[in-house]
Formats: structure tokens, sequence, C-alpha cells
């Protein structure tokens, strides 16, 4: 779920490293053109509240009222590599809880093994926040206050997951976090965020970068679809 703002200690390092970003095969920084204000298709809150979808945004329909979550690569820091207890590696988040009918296997990445370079993850899925009881639940979430997305770094043996496996204790240790800052989107103090470098803080008192996160954020039409359904 949505996390709460951690002040202090350097955890608001999100959205860092914009200038430090690798040649990116879809536009790098630059931002999705704003959707034509249309009514809504009289179709858009049915279907599934997940969807996967192709990393490319030219191939992204619905924006106005589909929040589109994509991880591109990621970068191990040093430390990283050298550290035995990270192994294969996953990354996970989780926007809405499991009672809106997703599967946590459609929340993370199948593993794969550390590596030096940008590792491609390829991972991209929409969710439609008109669909079963999205837009309450996060509503709820945005208006606690502060509110960021987290996606974990997750360290495994495993070389795939599966539904038994990845319920089983132990099969999954988290390693680093990064925080994305859906609130601010939300309260318009940033755009979307497309093919950004973040940083992945280490899960323990250090709080040192393990690892650089590319990410696709892309939620702005969504949350303000969101917020006129809220005010009517």
């Amino acid at each position: 779920m949505i996390m709460a703002n951690r002040s202090g200690g350097g955890r608001q390092r999100y959205g860092a490293d914009t200038d430090q970003s690798a040649e990116q095969p879809y536009g790098g920084r630059a931002r999705l053109p704003p959707p034509s204000p249309q009514p809504l298709p009289p179709d858009a809150g049915r279907g599934p509240v997940l969807r996967h979808e192709s990393p490319d945004p030219a191939s992204w329909t619905g924006l106005e009222f589909r929040l589109v979550l994509c991880l591109h690569s990621l970068q191990l820091e040093p430390e990283a590599l050298r550290n035995p207890r990270l192994r294969n590696f996953v990354l996970m988040h989780s926007l809405f809880s499991e009672q809106a009918g997703i599967s946590e296997l459609d929340t993370c990445t199948q593993p794969l093994p550390k590596g030096q370079g940008d590792l491609q993850l390829n991972y991209c899925v929409s969710y439609n926040l008109l669909a079963g009881t999205a837009s309450s639940e996060l509503l709820g979430a945005l208006q606690s206050a502060d509110e960021l997305l987290e996606v974990k770094l997750m360290s495994t043996a495993a070389g795939r997951l599966d539904m038994s496996g990845i319920a089983q204790p132990g099969t999954l240790q988290t390693t680093g976090m990064a925080l994305l800052p859906l609130a601010d989107i939300w309260a318009g103090r940033r755009g979307d965020m497309l093919q950004e470098r973040i940083e992945v803080i280490e899960d323990s008192d250090e709080m040192a970068t393990v690892a650089i996160l590319t990410v696709s954020l892309v939620a702005e039409a969504a949350l303000r679809t969101l917020r006129q359904q809220q005010q009517r």
C-alpha cells in the first residue's frame, strides 16, 4: 500500500539524479502531452483494476483514468554487487490491497541475477482508478497527507516466482526501497515522471544508496479525474 512520508534521514531522496540518466529509448525526461479534455468512455470503470502494459508511452491509452507505473531498469551500486546476501533480485510495489482482486505476482518483477550496468526490467502496469473500489481506496490514502508510493528491492534465492513460492516466509527479503512522489502529483506540486532515475535506499540504519532505479509514473491526468469525481 502507499506509505506515509518519512521525514529526516534522507528518505525523501526521490526523483533524484535525473541529469545522470543514461540514454533513454522513449525520450528521457520529455513529458507526455496532456490529453484533450473529453468525456470518459462509458466503459471506463469496467474490467480489472490492473493491466499489464508495454513500456512504450505511445502505446498507453486511457490516461484520463489509468495510472501507469513502469520500472525500466536498475543499476546496482558497487556495495550491492559485493553483498553476498543480495543474490537474485525482485522489485515489488503495492498500490492497492488484495481486495481489489490484484495478484501479488502482478505487482513484482520476476527474479533477475545481479550484475553490472543497467539491468533491464521491462515491467509496466496500469491501474484503472475508476474500477471496483480503487477510487475510494486511493482517495483515502492520498488524503492522509504526504503519501508516497513505495517500490521495494527484494533479494531471493528463487529463479522464478509463482503463487505458492511467493507466499512462503523468507522467499523475499527486503534490501532497499525507493519512494515515488504520488502525493506531489496529486497536489500539483510536480508532474508525471517519465524515465526518471531515483535512488533505492538501503533498508538499514545507514540508509546508503544501493541502486538507481529508472522509473515512469504517469498519474497526473488520472488523478485529476479522480479529484473531479470526488467533487461531484
